[in-house]
This record gives C-alpha cells, sequence and structure tokens, in this order.
C-alpha cells in the first residue's frame, strides 16, 4: 500500500511518506487512514487537528530513541588532553607521553581523541604550533632559531619542513611576504587553525 498523507493544521503541514508508514503494525495503518479519510469526508478542522495530535504523540512515543539525539559524553581525559596541548604545546610532546599523562594506551588515545575532535592530537599539536608560529613571524623579528624553540620543535629544519608543508613556503619566505604586506598598508590574517 503506498501513501502519502498530509496533516493540515492552523500553523503548518505535516507530511508523511508511505515509506514511514511502513514500519508502523498493518492495523495501526489501516485505522489511520480510514480515520483520515473518514475526518477529510466530514471536512472538520477540529477533528483534522486532534487526528494529527494523536498521530503525532503515537510517532513520538514509538520512534522517541530515534528521534531523539544521542549524548555521548566526552572522557574527561580527551578534554585534558586537548588542554595540554594548547597550553604547552612550546614542550616536547610525543603521543606516548601525552597518553602517560592521562594513564593510557597511546593508541586508543588517537583513535579516540580523533573521533571526537575530527583530528589526530599529534597533527593538532601541529597546527597549534604552526599557527604561533605564523604569529610570531608576523608580528617580531625573532630569529628562526628562535621561534623554532619557542613553539616546541627540536630543530630550525624540523619547523621548516612542518612549516612549508602546513603553509606552502618556507618561515623564512612567509616572513618577507608578510613584511612586504604590512610596508603596503595590507593587513596580515593568521590562520590559527
Amino acid at each position: 500500500m503506498k501513501i502519502n498523507i498530509a496533516f493540515f493544521c492552523s500553523s503548518h503541514v505535516k507530511s508523511y511518506h508511505s515509506d514511514f508508514f511502513e514500519a508502523l503494525p498493518f492495523d495501526l495503518t489501516n485505522s489511520l487512514v480510514n480515520s483520515f479519510q473518514a475526518t477529510l469526508n466530514n471536512a472538520d478542522l477540529k477533528s483534522i487537528k486532534l487526528l494529527n495530535d494523536l498521530f503525532d504523540d503515537y510517532i513520538h512515543m514509538k520512534y522517541q530513541y530515534k528521534v531523539k539525539p544521542v549524548k555521548k559524553k566526552i572522557d574527561s581525559r580527551l578534554i585534558r588532553v586537548h588542554r595540554i596541548i594548547r597550553t604547552r604545546y612550546s614542550e616536547q610532546l610525543s603521543l606516548t607521553y601525552i597518553a602517560e599523562q592521562i594513564q593510557c594506551n597511546p593508541v586508543y588515545l588517537s583513535n579516540t581523541y580523533s573521533k571526537v575532535f575530527k583530528i589526530s592530537p599529534m597533527k593538532h599539536l601541529q597546527n597549534i604550533r604552526i599557527g604561533n608560529a605564523r604569529i610570531l613571524l608576523e608580528t617580531t623579528d625573532f630569529s628562526i632559531l628562535k621561534i623554532t624553540a619557542l613553539v616546541g620543535y627540536i630543530s630550525t629544519s624540523q619547523f621548516s619542513t612542518y612549516f612549508k608543508k602546513h603553509v606552502g613556503i618556507s618561515p623564512t619566505e612567509y616572513r618577507r611576504l608578510s613584511k612586504k604586506t604590512r610596508e603596503r598598508g595590507g593587513l596580515v590574517v593568521s590562520q590559527y587553525f
């Protein structure tokens, strides 16, 4: 049986396609369709509203678990990891070290963090480091060596490699371009990813 029913109320229209009704028990579906047709034949707006309300109540009760959003509590350890990355990015952080801080397996940490925040913890760390490096390159005259240390990289070559991978140009070139832009009166907008 293919049906498409629309319930008209004073303030809105609700439409239910036949696929929706296929999930309902046959006797209830027939009862609803028959009631609806009888109501339409009588053309009583009050009855239509009553039928609509009854149908909504039934659907709400029957399929409440499907409609209700699943509220999962985020593991407080993941929030702690997020905070560690944001506040201690300039330190020598490794996945193993961070996992030890919250007493869990590094693989579990990486997988769970990635599911919740849609980015791996180490990639998030790199993004924060590069974002802060960009700001330092734009706003200070610190040497590349000093900026490397301030954002938590071991060597300038490691820093330059990650910077070029994320930004597309070397830190020295980035600084030169941002300086030219400032001299022309333009705004340099750092992307804090």
